[in-house]
C-alpha cells in the first residue's frame, strides 16, 4: 500500500458509564502493484452502563464498509477478527454489514451472570453478500434487494465455580428474514457449553 491512514481510539471513563469507545478506520489505500484503489472503513462502538438491578445494559453499534458502484473495492475485511465477538455462534463474518447488538447483564450471586440480549443485523449495501466465517460470501448480493437480515437473540451464562475454573453455556437463535429468508435460508439454533481452567 502507498498510502495508510489509521486511526484508533479507545476511551475509559470513570463510573463506569462509557465502558470503551472504539474506531478504526482505513480510508483512502491504494495497492501500488495492481493500482486498484481501496476504500474500506469500519467502526466499532460499545457503550456499557450500570443501571439499577443490572450489573451491564450495554449497546454495540457496528458497521463494515461494504460494495458500491465502480471499480474501487470497498469491502472492509479485518485480517484477524474474534468471529464470536458477538455472539458465541460465529454465523456472520464481520464483512459489508451493519449491526446493533443491545444487551443487558445481571448478577444474581457474586460469581453467576447472565446477558441477554438481540443483535438486528443488515447488508452495507443491497450489492453486498452475506458472509460466513473466515469471510466466504454464502449468499451471493444478487439473490435480491433486500438489506435486512434478521436477528441473532443471545441468552448466556457464566458460573465462576472456582478461582481457576470457570463454566460457559450459550444459546443463539438467529432469526432469518429480509435479504437471507427470501434467498432461502433457514433459522439458526446454537447451543455451546464449555469449561476453561486458567493456572
Amino acid at each position: 500500500m502507498t498510502e495508510q491512514r489509521v486511526v484508533a481510539i479507545a476511551v475509559q471513563r470513570l463510573k463506569r458509564r462509557i465502558e470503551e469507545v472504539a474506531v478504526l478506520v482505513t480510508p483512502g489505500l491504494v495497492d501500488k502493484f495492481s493500482g486498484v484503489e481501496v476504500a474500506i472503513a469500519g467502526v466499532a462502538l460499545q457503550v456499557t452502563r450500570e443501571v439499577v438491578g443490572a450489573k451491564q445494559v450495554r449497546l454495540r453499534p457496528d458497521v463494515a464498509s461494504g460494495g458500491g458502484s465502480g471499480g474501487t473495492l470497498k469491502s472492509f475485511n479485518p485480517l484477524f477478527p474474534k468471529f464470536a465477538s458477538i455472539t458465541e455462534a460465529s454465523i456472520n463474518a464481520p464483512i459489508n454489514f451493519i449491526d446493533v447488538f443491545p444487551s443487558v447483564t445481571v448478577q444474581p450471586w457474586r460469581n453467576f451472570a447472565i446477558r441477554v440480549g438481540v443483535d438486528v443485523l443488515w447488508r452495507y449495501s443491497v450489492r453486498d453478500a452475506f458472509y460466513q466465517p473466515p469471510g466466504v460470501p454464502l449468499v451471493p448480493g444478487s439473490a435480491n434487494k433486500k438489506r435486512f437480515l434478521g436477528a441473532q437473540s443471545n441468552l448466556q451464562a457464566e458460573w465462576q465455580a472456582t478461582s481457576h475454573i470457570s463454566v460457559n453455556a450459550a444459546y443463539v437463535h438467529f432469526l432469518t428474514e429480509g435479504f437471507l429468508k427470501a434467498a432461502g435460508a433457514n433459522d439458526i439454533d446454537f447451543l455451546g457449553v464449555w469449561a476453561s481452567d486458567k493456572f
